[in-house]
């Protein structure tokens, strides 16, 4: 994975459950962001955040705290 601050960047498959759109992404740290999305068809209505802590290599699901569709996500620094 190339450390160049994101002028490179590489198609990756992220296995997600269900059908949704991935929207927005923020980078907190080189390893670790947030990318979040809306569903598709009768999922619509529902949102997906997913999260990396190895510098994109694998992303895990998060439990949205409410169940709205998600177009963007940001963040200030690690904390």
């Amino acid at each position: 994975m190339p450390s160049d601050g994101g002028t490179d960047w590489a198609r990756q498959r992220v296995n997600v459950p269900g059908n949704y759109y991935l929207l927005g992404v923020s980078a907190a740290t080189q390893d670790t962001a947030w990318m979040v999305g809306r569903g598709i068809g009768v999922e619509a209505s529902h949102g997906i955040i997913l999260q990396t802590t190895d510098g994109g290599t694998t992303w895990a699901v998060q439990t949205p705290p409410v169940d709205v569709p998600f177009r963007r996500v940001s963040f200030v620094g690690a904390r």
